[in-house]
């Protein structure tokens, strides 16, 4: 046994000796018995990076999973972080979704934060990231703590983290605070947890989500509404919220997909429980081609992202992308005056629509962010912002962050709006498209070697680059420089032709693999015209891609 085997040993004994949770010490003890290095290396080469997401990973024992010791000084680090911050004992709000272990670690994140003395809120039953983050507000709370890993498949799960009260305005934790939390976990976890048994006693969520419900309620201005759609929660939380925000509202009409509807964190029908990807929607979309049912709604499993298909005039049913859902509400919002001049609007860099030119048209303010709803809901004076990883964000006064449950309740009342004035989805996109120019997007990668190729191949296109599918380049920037005019992060940005007619690329590092993720967005008065751009773009890109690639 070498030196550094023993060292990972000895670091493996400190851990289970720490870890409250006796399976995931009976599961390293296994790895033990059977001295099995290559899993030990796994789980023990690091710990999870707390960032801007807060935590995600498969659940299992170690530093580098999902876990209660994972949990717990993750807690004990934002205790550590508070007591640098606020006086006195902060006010914080604990949720969790329907996964397999979310109540679990959530009890933990309870225990040890009332353990330090703060007010803790927690609940006796899951409720959707939307709900907890309603609940930051309606409490003044300075911390709201959300057990979630979103879309993610079944072994998967996260923490994420909001600043609300004294600390923030209740949206997602956003640099440079994740960076301090991170600071403190590390200074925290070698130390050892103090007695969390004490947990504070959860309360039932119903009338939390009751008031929810009825503040969105209302937003909503059409009456009796009874236009049938179907509806999947897909195995997740979103049901029951939803639910009573559409009976608050006086609307009706839905119709489940029953094999999805209940919270189950095993996921049985879907690997990847993500409603965005191609086919996840197939059940719902059966039940709605039986009856010929126009629309078909759905949340992921904790709600905060929706996803929408609508049945086409050759009845084939059509799913919508973010940017095109993003496009459509936008249309609503300011055809039935619920926006208007002076209001902002956001999307984020990656998302591309005509919200720019409608904006401009009505003298509307339109923000570009970096990628995430943690700096869409750090826009001042937001009145509406959307990311194409279908995240939409009607009523920040409400919930400041994407919220699947009232991006759900405003595609029905747009649907029973559309249908009043004898037109639907499709045809209004038309009409915008008419308005305010014709997008077109798509997406490639780029696996590399290592992650630390990123900055040559971006670095190399950024000089070298000066025709984007046939148009003059006319801004080219390192997206880490303040040319940008958005705060630092890795990637570039180049955009070819003009307002009425161009081109855009961004490439950026994945945040979780060696690849580059290259986006690619174009714009004309005319949807061939458009279309034609993308397809030179695209066409240009790959072969740059594929020679680079062979570098």
């Amino acid at each position: 046994m070498s030196a550094d085997t023993a060292l990972d040993m000895q670091l493996v004994q400190r851990w289970m000796a720490q870890d409250p949770d006796p399976v995931t010490v009976a599961a390293l003890q296994e790895l033990l018995d059977t001295n099995d290095q290559a899993q030990l290396q796994e789980l023990f080469a690091g710990r999870l990076e707390f960032g801007t997401a807060g935590l995600r990973a498969e659940v299992g024992p170690g530093p580098l999973r999902m876990n209660r010791l994972v949990v717990a000084q993750t807690a004990a680090g934002i205790n550590a972080w508070l007591a640098e911050r606020i006086d006195g004992p902060a006010n914080i709000v604990v949720g969790f979704d329907a996964r397999l272990s979310s109540a679990g670690f959530a009890e933990t994140v309870s225990g040890i934060c009332a353990a330090a003395g703060h007010h803790v809120r927690t609940y006796s039953a899951p409720i959707p990231t939307p709900v907890l983050a309603y609940a930051v507000n309606r409490h003044n709370a300075d911390v709201g703590i959300m057990i979630t890993a979103s879309h993610n498949p079944a072994a998967d799960n996260g923490l994420k983290v909001y600043l609300g009260g004294r600390l923030g305005n209740g949206a997602q934790l956003n640099a440079p605070h994740d960076q301090e939390i991170a600071a403190a976990i590390l200074a925290v976890a070698e130390q050892d947890l103090p007695d969390s048994s004490d947990v504070p006693t959860p309360e039932d969520p119903a009338e939390l989500i009751d008031q929810y419900a009825h503040e969105l309620a209302t937003k909503m201005a059409t009456p009796n509404g009874d236009l049938p759609f179907v509806y999947t929660a897909m195995h997740g939380v979103g049901y029951r919220a939803f639910a009573a925000a559409l009976a608050k509202s006086v609307f009706s009409g839905l119709i489940p997909v029953p094999e999805q509807l209940h919270p189950d964190g095993n996921f049985p029908t879907t690997s990847f429980p993500n409603p965005e990807l191609p086919g996840v929607l197939d059940l719902a979309i059966s039940v709605a081609d039986q009856a010929k049912i126009p629309m078909v709604l759905a949340h992921d499993p904790d709600a905060d992202r929706c996803a929408v298909a609508f049945r086409d005039t050759d009845g084939q049913y059509r799913q919508l992308t973010g940017d095109q859902t993003g496009m459509l509400i936008a249309g609503w919002l300011v055809d039935t005056e619920q926006a208007t001049a002076g209001d902002v609007f956001a999307l984020s860099l990656v998302s591309h629509s005509a919200l720019p030119a409608l904006g401009a048209a009505h003298g509307i303010e339109v923000n570009r962010t970096l990628t995430g709803f943690k700096w869409i809901a750090a826009t001042d004076n937001l009145r509406y912002g959307y990311e194409e990883a279908i995240g939409f964000c009607l009523f920040p006064n409400i919930v400041r962050d994407k919220d699947g449950i009232s991006a759900a309740l405003a595609l029905v009342e747009i649907y029973h709006w559309l249908y009043e004035r004898e037109t639907n989805a499709f045809e209004y996109l038309d009409q915008l498209a008419r308005r305010y120019g014709h997008t077109h997007s798509a997406q490639l990668t780029l696996p590399l070697a290592a992650a630390d190729q990123a900055s040559d191949i971006t670095g190399g296109l950024l000089r070298r680059l000066e025709q984007l599918a046939d148009l003059p380049v006319r801004l080219a920037y390192d997206l880490r420089s303040p040319a940008s005019g958005l705060p630092p992060t890795p990637g570039i940005l180049l955009e070819a032709g003009d307002e009425s007619l161009g081109a855009r690329v961004i490439m950026r590092p994945s945040g979780t693999e060696p690849k580059l993720k290259i986006y690619l967005h174009t714009w004309a008065p005319a949807e061939g015209r458009s279309s034609n751009l993308l397809n030179v773009l695209t066409d240009q890109m790959t072969t740059i891609l594929e020679t680079e690639g062979a570098q």
